[in-house]
């Protein structure tokens, strides 16, 4: 993948030496954090705020007032599992204040 902000195409696809061809694609995952061409990881925000919204819906499900899980076990479960599967590789695609 060439990484570069001024040029807006994707470019050739790749063709092997044993004659296939490898399709040129706008971004590419690497160790879990998807990368495109310029940079600016706009897909990789918005799979981590999808992920967000899915781990807040299904936490707000099983945290129901009559039948749901007890607060302190709601929040363990937010700060183990949902915050870092949100929050995976954040200091590559945040700006800090």
């Amino acid at each position: 993948m060439n990484c570069c902000r001024k040029s807006k195409s994707v470019g050739p696809s790749l063709i092997l030496g044993t004659g296939s061809e490898v399709p040129a694609t706008a971004c590419h995952p690497f160790l879990g954090v998807l990368i495109d061409r310029q940079l600016r990881f706009h897909e990789q925000v918005a799979r981590a705020y999808a992920k967000g919204s899915t781990w807040t819906a299904a936490i707000g499900r099983m945290a129901r007032t009559r039948h749901g899980l007890s607060l302190p076990i709601v929040r363990r479960l937010y700060l183990a599992a949902a915050i870092p599967s949100m929050l995976y590789a954040v200091d590559t695609f945040i700006t800090p204040l």
